[in-house]
């Protein structure tokens, strides 16, 4: 039998699924006919999460027992360890480019690895607090961190410099993510709310008002033109990012 289930993520083409969970294990199905590729076996402790590369050759995941680890998608072979946080992760996420490999850590900082040799390559020290999530631009130029400290911030992941800090919300940012076209931030915080910033002019736009409890998770529709938010008052809402206006609640 197993454990609660973690995370579920999609390959880039939709043909394969992968699933982490709390017993420390992943696993691998194939998406059309259910059948189990490959079970991830190898840390200690429960997984927070798990991903795929954007050429869904690699499978990363992201443990408790401060470690993520790198898994080839079709043999499940471990290809790297990667060490070095010195708490749980929280996160972690590939460029679009699949040049790097970023992850989030209690320990106040995240790390950029090269994933096909398993080299670390910078660790970004600005937060002062849990870094609760991280996420790429589309076009891979930026990375955004979100952090129990209340706020985002953008760095340039060629240097590990941060660009721009994002202060605003009045409580832990859970969440981060770009627009399709790169050129907006929606952030979401325990103070209940989503912002959206324009990255070109360091602004918040809007702020995004109406559940009653902590906002978890944010995403912008395909097109750019809605933004989706999912709370801890049991419901989702559906934005439209040009007024601020929710369009939706479900």
């Amino acid at each position: 039998r197993w454990s609660s289930v973690r995370s579920v993520s999609f390959s880039c083409d939709n043909r394969i699924v992968s699933a982490s969970s709390h017993d420390s294990t992943a696993k691998v199905w194939n998406a059309s006919s259910g059948a189990c590729l490959a079970t991830l076996t190898g840390h200690s402790k429960p997984l927070v999460t798990a991903c795929f590369s954007p050429s869904a050759d690699l499978i990363a995941t992201a443990s408790w027992d401060a470690s993520a680890k790198l898994w080839h998608s079709q043999s499940g072979a471990c290809t790297h360890t990667l060490t070095g946080h010195a708490h749980v992760l929280t996160a972690l996420a590939f460029s679009p480019d699949a040049r790097l490999l970023a992850t989030a850590s209690a320990d106040h900082t995240a790390k950029l690895w090269n994933p096909h040799s398993g080299k670390h390559l910078h660790t970004l020290t600005a937060h002062s607090h849990f870094v609760l999530a991280a996420s790429f631009s589309p076009d891979s130029k930026h990375l955004a961190t979100a952090s129990g400290d209340n706020s985002a911030i953008l760095w340039d992941p060629a240097t590990a410099s941060p660009t721009l800090a994002l202060r605003g919300h009045a409580d832990a940012v859970w969440s981060a993510a770009f627009s399709p076209d790169s050129a907006l931030l929606a952030t979401s915080s325990s103070d209940a709310t989503a912002k959206l910033w324009c990255l070109r002019s360091a602004s918040c736009l809007r702020t995004l008002r109406g559940h009653a409890a902590a906002v978890d998770a944010v995403a912008f529709a395909p097109g750019g033109r809605t933004l989706a938010t999912a709370s801890a008052d049991g419901t989702a809402r559906l934005w439209d990012v040009g007024s601020g206006g929710c369009v939706a609640e479900v």
